[in-house]
């Protein structure tokens, strides 16, 4: 069956027979008998073998640009029950692009047919309508699937009372209490048509059981207001709660609004810097702040973001994303390049800017920035397991992966110096420090000898790269010498251990 035209009684017979495990109906209005017919077949399966089922809504216009009326979905959604018991993955796309809704206690008789077996779920363009009752009984039983693993909501995701919103509190509690939940994605409305805010969310606590969760690794929010409170909700959890892992923030602003009136900025973006300064679990941290007009700089955030990391030694944070309609100064760069001499946590550091006018862009020179990446390079291969590690034969293989990276090998000979010592351990002060203490003069002596064959070989290399032969005689130089050291350190152990 093709995923791009609907599916036909004529289709789901052939994925019958030939007893396939994915089933795609897309829902036509124009045809209501052939919505018939599919809940016809549907009927009929026995002992199905079906895990994903994809229920796609219509989106075709009559001449004067008006939907056709709705179907039955009851009699479809109750057939579709019928083949639920083995399914694992459920999509619902654009089901509401008709006007349609979903009646909320035949969405709860699906999940009670699945409730052992669900892993992903998600939902976009839905929405339910029921019975406050209904509503709590769609809860408890969304509390009940104990193998969920994924679930979003996106794209006007409304449970609805009559005309009015039911609000998603409830929901969010019940996601919380599922022990297997590792990723939630909620793509909501944050603020209602006069500007204020959450229209969908009763307080900025509904978000609390979600952040408290011992199990969710991964957070997504999107359509979310800088000046909501539920920010700082979310700065105080990372500061009490180390459990998430991912967290990713689509920013929006509120409508008839511009960056311009938005001063506290900064200021709301403040808890989560703070909350870097403990946090000890949190691994991404992406922030999207749009890609039209322009908002106030964001250079003390970051700063402030870079101090928290350089303090926080414990942190695990890998990624930093920030993508802003603004653009950032050098005290930025300055600040995470400080940072990173001592942090071996962060991985990738990305800061975008989405504004046209570049032309206030300050950069660091060549230096600074090559000293940066070389960080990020040596944190993504394995830096904090090497400065963190005691043993001399971890050293040893680490240091002949690195042979062929000039810059990491002389970077990590230069901040341990004790390597170039046959026989000796690491000291237990920690390698970088802002004062060292004075090595042994045969330290010294044998770090200024490598450190000037390691200097000239990258003379060399440069100069002699058009020459593919010449280059191969370095090569092989470069390699003498590595080979050259491991054999004095062996050499001197064995006449030590003799």
């Amino acid at each position: 069956m093709t995923s791009n035209t609907p599916t036909t009684a004529a289709d789901l017979e052939i994925a019958r027979e030939n007893q396939e495990v994915h089933i795609r109906i897309v829902l036509s209005s124009e045809d209501v008998d052939q919505i018939q017919s599919i809940v016809e077949n549907l009927e009929k399966w026995q002992d199905p073998a079906v895990r994903t089922i994809t229920l796609v809504g219509s989106n075709k216009e009559d001449d004067d640009g008006q939907f056709r009326h709705s179907p039955d979905l009851r009699g479809l959604l109750a057939a579709i029950g019928n083949v639920m018991t083995s399914v694992v993955h459920l999509k619902f796309e654009n089901i509401s692009v008709d006007g349609w809704t979903i009646p909320a206690e035949l969405l709860t008789a699906l999940f009670r047919k699945t409730s052992t077996r669900l892993e992903t779920l998600e939902c976009t363009a839905l929405q339910i309508e029921g019975t406050k009752m209904e509503m709590l009984e769609l809860e408890s039983t969304v509390a009940g699937l104990v193998c969920l693993r994924s679930c979003c909501f996106i794209n006007n995701f409304i449970l609805w009372l009559g005309k009015e919103m039911h609000p998603l509190d409830g929901m969010l509690q019940a996601l919380s209490k599922l022990p297997l939940l590792l990723g939630v994605y909620l793509d909501i409305d944050y603020f209602n048509d006069s500007g204020g805010h959450a229209s969908q969310l009763s307080s900025s606590a509904a978000l609390s059981p979600l952040l408290g969760s011992t199990n969710i690794q991964e957070l997504i929010l999107s359509k979310f207001l800088p000046s909501h409170p539920a920010l700082q909700e979310i700065g105080q959890h990372l500061k009490t709660k180390n459990y998430l892992q991912n967290l990713t923030i689509y920013f929006t602003l509120p409508p008839n609004d511009e960056w311009n009136n938005l001063p506290t900025l900064e200021s709301s973006l403040e808890c989560l810097s703070s909350a870097l300064l403990v946090n000890t679990s949190l691994q991404e941290l992406k922030l999207h702040l749009g890609h039209e007009g322009k908002c106030p700089k964001l250079d003390s955030f970051l700063v402030q973001t870079a101090k928290a990391l350089e303090t926080n030694t414990a942190s695990a944070l890998a990624e930093l994303e920030v993508i802003a309609p603004c653009t950032y100064g050098a005290c930025v760069e300055e600040a995470f390049v400080t940072t990173l001499r001592t942090n071996y946590s962060l991985q990738k550091l990305e800061c975008f800017t989405t504004s046209e006018d570049t032309s206030k862009y300050i950069s660091l020179d060549a230096g600074h920035r090559t000293e940066m990446e070389l960080y990020l390079r040596l944190n993504e291969q394995g830096r904090k397991e090497l400065m963190t590690n005691n043993t001399r034969d971890t050293w040893t293989v680490a240091l002949a992966k690195h042979s062929h990276d000039l810059d990491a090998l002389f970077y990590y000979l230069h901040c341990n110096p004790w390597l170039m010592t046959p026989g000796a351990e690491r000291p237990k002060t920690r390698p970088l420090r802002r004062k060292r203490r004075r090595q042994e003069e045969d330290e010294e002596s044998l770090e200024d000898v490598l450190v000037e064959e390691i200097q000239r070989l990258r003379q060399e290399n440069a100069t002699l790269k058009a020459s593919q032969q010449k280059r191969r005689r370095f090569l092989r130089d470069a390699a003498a010498i590595v080979a050259n050291v491991a054999f004095l350190w062996v050499a001197t152990a064995r006449r030590r251990s003799g």
